[in-house]
């Protein structure tokens, strides 16, 4: 089975989407299929370098072919590709498949229309617009990656069951077509040791910080949350706890950023971290707060759940389904007073607070890649083979 895999969002900028696509293809690889998979990578990225030195990265840890067919940018190879366009062979391989990971295919990328497509379709925020004054931006990329295709994918996959039921109800897709298949975090089985000294260097102490992780968004809540965090303050003045904010502005959210910059300097605004230093950041907190009004799936409360973090989390959306009773704390998104109070007891209850560590790591424990990769597969042979799942 030849699959055209499209990697575009891998080499733009790191994100959840970048984060699926690279443990998908490492997941694919460890099942045992006979080496039926064969990826060939649509290196369609305005930063071809980037792209390269990331696939170099992922071909150490593969031992199939991983061809890179070509670098191309979308003036200089503009209707270039018409083998493609009538499905037959590209790079010399013909294709079985093409999987579009990132909520479509960008218009740059020349779809092998004689193949069956599968989409996968990681949420519809854009459609709700949730997002604020960038959210406009997205939501006509939208229109042309994502809705152009959707009539002619054999397959929709899905993040959660949450997303399935809108991309059913909002877009009309036939139910039969769309199938959710969860994710598991970046940090694999085995979380590594927190490197010491990272907190001391981020001017932070053992349990005594709030985080919360994410891109910077209308939809992320972050001012309720920092709202809440100053009517946690005010009502405990003795409090040493900070609010650590990990997350990359998006374009168009200017009034968010200034609101978090201006937040006190109590509140610490990280653009990016590194892998250890996210663990570390994890491992050490008094809690995770994602108090989002709308999420996908929620990557970040499964990663804070398997490093042992209490998590609180925004009801109405993939997260009740993520975060089932007892494993987390449920908050309306809109709701400061019970933020603050959780707050307030996350630091208090020391049992209650063990016990929701504890649950967490057993739900974060039900996820993993590999599982997402069996799944992914089976649905990849349907749409090959023309059968419903």
């Amino acid at each position: 089975m030849n699959i055209f895999f499209d990697t575009s969002v891998m080499s733009l900028f790191p994100n959840g989407i970048s984060v699926y696509e690279q443990q998908l293809l490492l997941a694919l690889n460890e099942l045992d299929v006979e080496r039926e998979l064969h990826f060939y990578t649509g290196i369609s990225s305005l930063l071809p370098r980037r792209h390269r030195d990331f696939m170099n990265g992922v071909k150490e840890h593969l031992d199939i072919p991983l061809s890179f067919v070509r670098s191309y940018c979308p003036a200089r190879y503009a209707g270039k590709w018409p083998s493609l366009r009538r499905g037959l062979t590209w790079g010399g391989a013909r294709y079985d498949l093409c999987h579009a990971p990132a909520n479509g295919l960008p218009e740059w990328v020349p779809f092998p229309g004689g193949v069956p497509l599968v989409m996968t379709v990681h949420d519809l925020a854009f459609w709700r617009a949730q997002d604020g004054a960038g959210g406009e931006n997205y939501r006509r990329l939208m229109e042309k990656t994502l809705l152009p295709h959707l009539s002619r994918a054999a397959l929709i996959l899905t993040d959660s069951e949450f997303s399935r039921r809108e991309i059913i109800t909002l877009l009309s897709v036939p139910a039969e077509r769309v199938y959710a298949v969860p994710l598991a975090t970046q940090f694999g089985a085995d979380i590594p040791a927190a490197e010491p000294g990272i907190l001391s260097a981020c001017g932070l102490a053992e349990q005594q910080y709030f985080l919360s992780v994410g891109l910077v968004l209308a939809r992320k809540n972050y001012p309720g949350l920092i709202a809440a965090f100053r009517k946690y303050k005010a009502s405990h003045p003795a409090s040493r706890q900070k609010l650590v904010i990990v997350g990359r502005p998006a374009p168009g959210t200017e009034p968010i950023q200034n609101q978090i910059r201006h937040g006190g300097e109590d509140v610490i605004w990280r653009t990016s971290v590194t892998t250890p230093e996210l663990i570390a950041l994890y491992r050490h907190a008094a809690a995770m707060f994602l108090v989002s009004r709308y999420e996908g799936f929620g990557l970040p409360v499964l990663e804070a759940m398997q490093c042992g973090c209490p998590v609180c989390f925004g009801t109405g959306s993939s997260l009740d389904e993520l975060c089932p009773p007892e494993t987390a704390i449920p908050v309306h998104p809109d709701d400061g007073d019970a933020i603050a109070a959780a707050m307030a007891r996350l630091t208090e209850d020391y049992g209650w607070r063990t016990a929701l560590s504890e649950a967490g790591r057993r739900q974060a424990a039900s996820y993993s890649w590999r599982r997402t990769a069996e799944r992914t597969l089976h649905f990849y042979r349907c749409a090959a083979e023309g059968k419903t799942p």
